[in-house]
C-alpha cells in the first residue's frame, strides 16, 4: 500500500469517530433508550458484573439473553474498561465503519485499481458515513467482515472468507441471510479459480451462523421485520397499504446506489442488494430505514453488497481497461 493510500485510510479512520463522537455530543442520538442500554450493559461487564442493566431494564439483561445475539459486545469490553465513556464506543464504531470499510474495499480492488481516491470515494459512500455515525449499533459491525468475505472469494483467500465470516457472526444473528447472498458470487468466484474450498467455506459459514442462536435460544431470532407476510401481501393488493410507505428510503436508495455505481460491473452482488432493499422498504413494518431514522442500522445487512459489488466492480473496470491511468 502506497503511502497517500495510507494517509486517506488514517484520515478515513479519524474522521469517522470524531464523526460519530461529535453527533453524539450534539445530543443527536438517533434512539436514546438503546444507546443507554448498550452503554450501560458495557459498562457493568467491564466493573466484573456481566452485561446487565440496573437504571435501563427492557430485555433478558445477559449477554446471550438478549433481544439480539450480538456477540461483538465482548470484543470492546477491553477498549472501554482503558476509557468507559460512550464516545470510546461511538467512536470505535465510526472508525471500524470508515476506516475497516475503505481499507477492506481497498483489498477488494486489488492493488491495480486501489488508490487514495478510491479508498476516500468508499469512505464517505453516503451508506458508509451514515452507518458509521448511527449511534452505538453491533450490527453496523457486521460490514467491515462481510467484505472481507467478498475480499477472500474475489482473490482465492481462503482465510479471508473465514475470519470475515467469524466476524459477521459475532456481529448478530442476522449474518446467515447476508452470508447466503454472497452465495451466488462464491459461486462465479469457485468456478473462476477452480477452488472448491471457497464454496465449501462460505457454506459452512452460513450453516454455523444459522444453527447458533437456535443452539443458544432454541430459536432463529426474537424480532422480525414482519411477522405477517400474507396479511402485508393482501394488504398490498388490496390497495389498504402503500407500496412503499417512507419516500425518504426510496431517496436514499437511489443515492445509494449513483454513489456506487461501479457495481453495475457485479451483477452477482447488486442483484440481491437491490432485492435485499427492496423487500425492506415494502414489507418491512419497523421505523424508515434512512438517515435520522431509528431504523437506519438495518441497512448495515445491505451495505456490504452494495460497497462490495462497487469495489468489485471497479476492479472489473481497471482489469478490463489496460491503458487507464492509476490515479494519486
Amino acid at each position: 500500500m502506497r503511502r497517500a493510500e495510507r494517509r486517506a485510510l488514517a484520515a478515513l479512520t479519524t474522521l469517522g469517530a470524531t464523526a460519530a463522537v461529535a453527533r453524539l455530543r450534539a445530543l443527536q442520538s438517533l434512539s436514546p433508550p438503546d444507546l443507554a442500554f448498550f452503554h450501560q450493559a458495557t459498562w457493568n461487564a467491564a466493573q466484573g458484573n456481566g452485561f446487565v442493566q440496573t437504571a435501563l431494564e427492557f430485555d433478558a439483561g445477559s449477554l446471550l439473553g438478549s433481544v439480539h445475539l450480538s456477540l461483538i459486545r465482548v470484543v470492546w469490553v477491553p477498549l472501554y474498561a482503558l476509557m468507559p465513556a460512550p464516545e470510546t464506543l461511538v467512536a470505535l464504531q465510526g472508525a471500524v465503519l470508515m476506516g475497516g470499510t475503505a481499507a477492506v474495499a481497498g483489498l477488494i480492488a486489488g492493488s491495480r485499481a486501489r488508490s487514495a481516491t478510491w479508498l476516500i470515494v468508499l469512505g464517505l459512500h453516503p451508506m458508509t458515513v451514515a452507518l458509521a455515525t448511527c449511534d452505538l449499533r453491533p450490527l453496523t459491525f457486521i460490514v467491515a467482515p462481510s467484505l472481507l468475505v467478498i475480499a477472500g472469494l474475489l482473490h482465492a483467500r481462503t482465510p479471508f472468507v473465514v475470519l470475515g465470516a467469524a466476524g459477521a457472526i459475532l456481529a448478530r444473528e442476522e449474518a446467515w441471510m447476508l452470508l447466503s447472498a454472497l452465495l451466488p458470487f462464491a459461486i462465479v468466484s469457485t468456478r473462476a479459480h477452480r477452488k472448491p474450498r471457497l464454496l465449501f467455506a462460505l457454506a459452512s459459514a452460513i450453516i454455523t451462523a444459522w444453527a447458533l442462536p437456535r443452539a443458544i435460544w432454541g430459536h432463529g431470532a426474537n424480532v422480525s421485520a414482519n411477522a405477517d407476510l400474507f396479511g402485508t401481501l393482501q394488504a398490498l393488493w388490496n390497495g389498504d397499504r402503500d407500496w412503499f410507505r417512507w419516500p425518504v428510503e426510496l431517496y436514499f436508495a437511489a443515492r445509494c446506489m449513483l454513489a456506487a455505481w461501479p457495481a453495475v460491473r457485479c451483477p452477482e452482488l447488486l442483484v440481491p442488494a437491490a432485492v435485499g432493499w427492496l423487500g425492506l422498504m415494502v414489507f418491512s413494518n419497523m421505523e424508515p430505514s434512512a438517515p435520522v431514522h431509528g431504523g437506519l442500522h438495518y441497512l448495515a445487512v445491505l451495505a456490504p453488497l452494495l460497497l462490495g459489488a462497487a469495489a468489485v466492480g471497479w476492479h472489473r473496470i481497471c482489469r478490463d481497461a489496460p491503458s487507464t491511468a492509476r490515479s494519486a
